[in-house]
């Protein structure tokens, strides 16, 4: 396609929903689960909620409740008043109408020790799912007891590993444990990710969270299997559908130096992809390939990596995103059924990442910007996708999530600071990623409805997932009213008590494909990006620049584009606008250092690095 014909479909939405008279998504059901009984374990303790949508298999939509709270009851199912102690409760809803299918109760039954269930992994329709976390002393799961070897109730426990996989209906089919033998002090272990291969084997990444190495057993149920692990290594290791040991590897490091692991995924070969923030200091790195004669060293400090291994644990490759501040943005990795790497990542103000060393990804001041970037299965960038939001989250917890449903379509959620409402509203976008990026639904689910109304959608809480045609998003509210869709007529919901669980089922509408370039579009809020058409073509030379810099880009006639020149911090230091095709700035007063030269042209954004002499 032509770029003029590519430039006259480009439409850049405003935020919030825009309605009009055809079709639009719709809310079939919504539910919300309210507190009976909240009372602290001790003033001042960091509890924290985790109530969260993990996932939907063959109809059900799986919920997961975890208050870190004594005596904290909430209200499971609405209409007949179940009511279950929150800490940890693991629900089934049906999709068709939100109905409580089953909810199991996990029972803690030791001081102190607090089961934590980290992920649950779809395997297949007949396999239901896996649940895995760490505890201290014992906990119960239908009425089985698994106990931890040594129960010592410090700051860092002695804490094993727990996976259990349950069936459909909630359950128990198989367990298992990885356990600290204690040879050399206090350990601790976390789980860092958790997914599922195209066999339903369970893959985790689990990291030495003490300062005492270490010997683990990681197969206890049979002859004992132990690693060595020092502080901050990461253990990554697989198991059967049943449990069963399968292989594992340890990625070192040579100091106090981490991966901060974001997430892992295999592809349709079984092959894992593993995904993190690496921190470490001069001369330090991490050793990314523990197979080989002589150490692959990782050791850019702050970057993003992105790591690839073999289904049998053998290295591949490795690639490190460069960074620019010490704060960890939240970058999700999805892998499609063609093994294309798709990273769906969440910039707060001010931040900013290279998807190479020439494409440069930046949230500008009181802004957030949402990025979806395409690589292949060598690691090699292909496009990417940015939608820019007006707002900044709160930087209460967690606050941004994505989902990919099975045609390779990213679905994300974010909280974003309300202004005229003094809240914090939850926004939603499905996104196409084959061939042209497109926005196919977009949503903002706005708190603070009415003069009297009080309460904020929480930036700890978005979860989002898709199933068949819908979108099921979940959240944390507090007393209020919320608009749930802003159509005519509104639709809207009360939330009479605060901390109630909220989840809300939306039903997309057919899409409309252009014959000419199949973007999908639900004549609601559509626009894509030109990255992979290349409108703008800009180029800044030369570079490193000292007096002068040439600025070329390609317009049309009578076009203009906005030019903005950013430091490292963010701050704009430089504007002006291009309306030849080359454009000679002075940049003589700038100090040294490095900088970033945006040009929007027709909506369309890209962005250079520049080296300043």
């Amino acid at each position: 396609m032509k770029a003029k014909q590519l430039a006259s479909m480009l439409a850049i939405a405003a935020l919030g929903y825009t309605s009009n008279s055809k079709a639009q998504a719709t809310v079939n059901w919504k539910q919300t689960f309210n507190q009976d009984l909240f009372t602290y374990v001790e003033e001042n303790t960091a509890n924290y909620f985790s109530d969260n949508i993990i996932d939907t298999i063959a109809g059900k939509l799986y919920y997961l409740s975890q208050e870190h709270i004594d005596n904290f009851q909430r209200d499971f199912d609405p209409s007949v008043g179940k009511k279950m102690l929150a800490s940890d409760v693991l629900a089934a809803y049906e999709t068709s109408n939100g109905k409580l299918s089953w909810a199991k109760q996990i029972d803690i039954a030791a001081p102190n020790s607090f089961v934590h269930v980290h992920e649950i992994a779809p395997v297949n329709k007949l396999a239901g799912m896996y649940v895995v976390g760490g505890f201290a002393g014992k906990f119960k799961y239908e009425n089985t007891i698994l106990t931890a070897k040594n129960q010592l109730y410090n700051y860092l426990e002695s804490k094993d590993i727990f996976m259990l996989r349950l069936n459909a209906s909630g359950g128990l089919a198989s367990k298992a444990s990885i356990r600290p033998l204690n040879t050399g002090g206090r350990s601790s272990l976390q789980v860092e990710a958790t997914t599922t291969d195209r066999n339903g084997s369970l893959v985790m990444v689990i990291r030495n969270n003490s300062e005492d190495a270490d010997w683990f057993d990681i197969n206890p149920a049979a002859a004992v299997k132990k690693v060595y692990m020092q502080y901050n290594d990461l253990l990554v290791v697989k198991y059967d559908i049943n449990l069963n040991y399968l292989n594992h590897m340890v990625l070192k490091s040579n100091s106090e130096n981490f991966i901060q692991v974001t997430d892992v995924d295999c592809d349709p070969s079984k092959n894992i992809v593993i995904s993190g923030y690496l921190s470490c200091g001069l001369n330090s790195y991490i050793d990314v390939d523990p197979s080989a004669t002589s150490t692959k060293q990782a050791a850019l400090n702050n970057s993003f990596l992105m790591l690839k291994y073999n289904a049998n644990l053998t290295y591949a490759w490795h690639k490190q995103l460069q960074r620019y501040d010490a704060i960890y943005s939240e970058i999700n990795t999805h892998i499609d059924a063609t093994g294309t790497i798709l990273l769906a990542g969440h910039l707060d103000e001010n931040q900013l990442i290279d998807l190479t060393p020439s494409k440069t990804v930046m949230a500008t001041a009181n802004n957030t910007t949402i990025f979806i970037a395409k690589y292949n299965k060598n690691g090699n960038y292909i496009s990417h996708f940015e939608d820019n939001l007006q707002g900044v989250p709160s930087m209460l917890g967690k606050h941004f999530t994505s989902y990919m449903d099975p045609k390779g379509a990213i679905v994300y959620g974010t909280s974003l600071a309300n202004t005229s409402f003094n809240g914090e509203d939850l926004y939603m976008s499905k996104i196409r990623t084959a061939g042209l990026y497109a926005v196919v639904w977009k949503n903002r689910i706005q708190a603070k409805v009415g003069s009297s109304a009080s309460g904020f959608v929480t930036a700890q809480l978005p979860n989002i997932v898709t199933y068949k045609s819908a979108v099921y998003v979940t959240s944390l509210l507090s007393k209020g009213e919320y608009k749930l869709l802003a159509s005519n007529p509104m639709i809207t919901a009360k939330v009479t008590t605060d901390d109630a669980s909220f989840i809300c089922k939306y039903t997309l509408p057919a899409l409309a494909l252009s014959p000419e370039d199949q973007v999908e579009d639900n004549n609601s809020l559509a626009y894509k990006t030109m990255q992979e058409e290349n409108v703008s073509a800009l180029t800044v030379y030369p570079n490193p620049a000292t007096e002068v810099l040439n600025v070329t880009c390609t317009l049309r006639e009578n076009e203009t584009a906005a030019l903005t020149i950013y430091n490292v911090n963010g701050t704009i230091v430089k504007t002006t606008s291009l309306s030849e095709a080359t454009t000679t700035l002075n940049i003589s007063e700038l100090p040294v250092g490095m900088y970033f030269v945006e040009v929007v042209v027709n909506n369309t954004k890209e962005i250079k690095k520049l080296i300043k002499d």
